[in-house]
């Protein structure tokens, strides 16, 4: 019998030399850290990008990133917002968190406010249209106890999904000792920001930097993204506002006013062949009326309120969006300079609109305003 277990030890001894290996290097990339240590190893180094795979719910992880960076100027909204950089704010980039995040709600943006414990001063606020189309399930918010905890569970996963990039011959063992970013060879942690450059920067927006480096494959994406928008709800007329959306609203606005929270509400520009498209259907009835309301509500509590309907006006183009409803880096900004030389009593301690007028004159890549690409 002893001997029987010393053969199953040995047996067993290289699978288990094996599987530790692969946790160490779901570890080392990334992967598997927790989010308390990604959000500290961010606040020491800025260059560096968090692109995990297996985080579905990313409220947990910008909630450290506010904590830590205690902004004066929160950017909330959907993934639409997510281009905002806080370099836009040139004389106080430190001063900016971009909290927006993919899919999110109006729920959602307002459980994570909830969760803040201290207020920002000034909260640019990104509205999206469809929330105010009642054919449209109003998104809820996520469960915070369900958001991951990194504990043995999550160690498992990040080295299952390891394993499975490894083998797949997406990823090297040397491209996760290196831990470089493919497009800028700066730090990344997590196996989307070492395999294709994707995840999130220390001042919570979105880098994708394949897409960024590669003007065709820009295009394409756009292109791709406009070939099947007609059928997606989404974009189709509505039976009527949803009220529950404003009234959500309206109780939102009411508490940053008695936050002491200055507003700015921002509806970014769809893909103007989407904008015609359903001006043509007769879906944006329901978004100016909508609109009209939403104005109201702004008023209502002294906040400010833009919708950006059709932005070719600002000289804007097909390469301003990197896909049917997601603005580029130049779209953006150019929807912020609005804000910007409105209110120069909320924004000019913090950003001169000269400098970002010349960033937008030089931009070669709409991609790429602060030309951070590697030459």
């Amino acid at each position: 019998m002893p001997r029987l277990f010393a053969k199953a030890i040995l047996l067993l001894l290289p699978l288990a030399c094996i599987s530790l290996a692969l946790a160490g290097l779901a570890w080392h990339s990334g992967e598997a850290l927790p989010i308390s240590s990604v959000a500290d190893i961010q606040q020491q180094d800025e260059t560096v990008v968090f692109g995990s795979s297996q985080i579905e719910s990313i409220m947990g992880y910008k909630l450290q990133r506010y904590q830590r960076r205690q902004p004066t100027i929160l950017i909330l909204g959907s993934s639409r917002m997510m281009q905002a950089r806080d370099r836009f704010f040139t004389k106080s980039p430190e001063a900016v968190y971009n909290a927006a995040g993919p899919g999110w709600g109006l729920p959602t943006i307002v459980q994570f406010y909830e969760r803040l414990g201290q207020s920002p001063e000034i909260v640019i606020l990104g509205i999206d249209q469809f929330w105010f189309n009642a054919d449209l399930p109003l998104t809820t918010a996520p469960d915070p106890a369900a958001e991951p905890d990194f504990g043995w569970e999550s160690i498992r996963q990040a080295t299952v999904e390891t394993t499975h990039r490894l083998l797949g011959g997406h990823l090297t063992i040397a491209d996760i000792l290196a831990g470089e970013d493919p497009v800028y060879a700066s730090r990344s942690l997590g196996l989307k920001a070492l395999q294709s450059s994707f995840g999130y920067r220390a001042d919570g927006s979105l880098q994708q930097g394949m897409l960024i480096e590669s003007r065709q494959m820009q295009a394409a994406h756009v292109a791709a993204a406009l070939t099947d928008f007609q059928d997606n709800e989404r974009f189709a007329p509505a039976s009527e506002i949803n009220q529950t959306a404003l009234d959500l609203l309206e109780d939102f606005l009411g508490q940053l006013s008695l936050d002491g929270v200055t507003v700015v509400g921002v509806t970014p520009p769809v893909h103007f062949v989407v904008f015609e498209a359903m001006e043509a259907s007769g879906a944006n009835r329901y978004i100016d009326e909508a609109t009209r309301q939403v104005a109201q509500l702004f008023d209502a509590h002294d906040h400010h309120y833009y919708y950006f309907a059709d932005v070719r006006n600002y000289d804007v183009d097909s390469s301003g969006w990197y896909d049917r409803i997601h603005l580029t880096e130049s779209t953006t900004l150019r929807m912020l300079l609005a804000l910007f030389d409105d209110h120069p009593l909320i924004f000019s301690e913090y950003t001169d609109t000269d400098v970002l007028r010349e960033l937008l004159a030089n931009a070669a890549n709409p991609m790429d305003v602060l030309g951070e690409l590697p030459p």
